[in-house]
């Protein structure tokens, strides 16, 4: 997926690539949306995904 090929696969549903040699049909920029991004702080997902998505699916599956 990160290679040119799979990247344009990607860009052709409007993904945004990562490369920039690789054109998308999105006018969206990796440096438009940069702004916008979250931190992801890994370790806590790691510690709470568990706990998160059995909340998750107790309250959107019942």
């Amino acid at each position: 997926m990160l290679s040119k090929d799979g990247q344009q696969v990607l860009a052709d549903w409007y993904h945004i690539p990562i490369n920039s040699d690789v054109e998308s049909k999105t006018l969206l920029t990796l440096k438009s949306v940069k702004s916008h991004a979250v931190d992801l702080d890994i370790d806590w997902v790691n510690e709470n995904y568990d706990r998160v998505r059995k909340e998750w699916n107790r309250k959107i599956n019942n």
